[in-house]
């Protein structure tokens, strides 16, 4: 079979053709003829029961099997672009495919740049596809076969792109819909947002990050610049902890001045080093200008804005900021009353506890206790008895507990350190 996407591509006749050598079983053929002097059809030949089983295993030959399998699929095929399909056996008996836009003459060019975008390109892949595969695949006949793969094909070329002013109008419609979705949140007279939920009552919020990660639009081109805005609320958000509504506003300046000015025939490369600049000096000057937030009354004044003007929240983090200090940690935990409480623990506290029962050394509420231990921290699992060995010889030595904290511990470790506390046991 020869074919010549470029000529095919390069051709004013939007036609396709396919030379098949030899002939199908005459069970399956069906032949239409058309002749300068007018149609002639030929009638199938009758064959009977066991002659058509015979028939279908026989095996079709590559030519054959790709004519039928193309045959089924270029119906669904050039129906999405708008192409019809018509088959012609000339009278050298060679199957051609031609196809031939909507209402139009096989001689006349094609109105649409479809047949060479879509088709012209892909069949030529499909048919070397399918000619490679003489045989089933999987159970899968070979029409299906090219069916789905027109459809993956169909997929795979549906894609629209847009250059120039045009793609960025089209990202900068949707990065100032989500702005201003999130502008109204901004500053202490901020107003709160409705958002819609999947499931439950509808949320009323003035964060700026949650505002941005609930905008999505059917529009990719505007979604995509509202995913790009949402980046930095984001990216804000872990960084800072706050302030991704101002982020917000001042990605929606940036991304306006620096597109108008990349339409007027600016260097992007040169506006994005002046951003870069100007970025590093406004860092100074803001620098002198910040004020350190040290006591309780101003920590309450930042924490309750972050909790959307929770005056009670913002005090109940003043009061665990002044017990715990600057360094020290404080978990957020869904509680189980009506009121907000602040429970303070000393030491430090974990979620797990020892890993068998065997190193319970107190009668009342199957606990652990150990005063004045040693302590072995590891960042992976232990397994060997090697790799605690050095840590039990200097328990041993100034005959105090050992607590080892980890990732996991088992195997031969585990078997170890049990067998140590049993022989302990008085």
């Amino acid at each position: 079979m020869a074919w010549d996407s470029k000529r095919l591509h390069n051709a004013e006749i939007p036609s396709v053709c396919i030379s098949l050598v030899g002939k199908a079983p005459a069970s399956v053929r069906k032949v239409k003829r058309e002749g300068r002097r007018g149609e002639r059809r030929e009638k199938k030949e009758a064959v009977t029961k066991k002659e058509r089983n015979r028939e279908r295993r026989h095996v079709l030959s590559a030519s054959s099997r790709t004519f039928y399998a193309a045959h089924r699929a270029l119906p669904s095929f050039c129906k999405s672009c708008e192409l019809l399909p018509r088959i012609v056996a000339p009278p050298s008996l060679k199957y051609t495919i031609q196809v031939s836009t909507t209402g139009q003459p096989v001689s006349s060019p094609p109105p649409t740049h479809l047949f060479r975008k879509y088709f012209c390109h892909f069949i030529g892949l499909l048919i070397h596809k399918v000619e490679a595969k003489m045989f089933r695949i999987g159970g899968q006949s070979m029409a299906r076969l090219v069916s789905r793969t027109v459809r993956s094909g169909l997929r795979h070329y549906a894609k629209d792109v847009k250059f120039g002013a045009d793609g960025r109008a089209s990202m900068l419609y949707g990065v100032d819909t989500l702005a201003d979705a999130v502008a109204v949140t901004m500053g202490p007279k901020g107003r709160n947002v409705v958002i819609e939920q999947s499931w439950g009552s509808p949320k009323i919020t003035k964060d700026g990050v949650t505002v941005a990660k609930a905008i999505d639009f059917k529009d990719k081109y505007k979604n995509l610049g509202a995913k790009l805005v949402q980046d930095v609320a984001n990216k804000t958000n872990e960084e800072a902890g706050d302030g991704t509504t101002c982020a917000t506003v001042l990605a929606r300046a940036i991304a306006k001045e620096g597109f108008e000015n990349i339409s007027k025939g600016a260097n992007p490369v040169e506006v994005r080093r002046g951003v870069m600049n100007a970025v590093e000096l406004l860092v100074t000057e803001l620098k002198k200008m910040s004020k350190d937030v040290t006591t309780p009354e101003e920590i309450a004044q930042v924490a309750t804005i972050s909790a959307n003007g929770d005056s009670s929240v913002g005090k109940l983090i003043s009061e665990a900021m002044k017990t715990v200090g600057n360094k020290g940690v404080i978990t957020v935990k869904d509680g189980k009353t009506l009121h907000d409480e602040l429970e303070t623990i000393e030491g430090m506290k974990f979620d797990r506890g020892y890993i068998s029962p065997y190193f319970i050394n107190t009668s009342k509420g199957a606990k652990v206790e150990f005063e004045k231990c040693l302590l072995l921290f590891s960042e992976k699992k232990i397994s060997q008895v090697q790799d605690i060995v050095p840590a039990l010889e200097l328990a041993n030595k100034y005959r105090k507990p050992l607590v080892i904290i980890a990732e996991d511990v088992d195997g031969e470790a585990l078997t170890t350190l049990v067998l140590n506390r049993l022989k302990v046991i008085p």
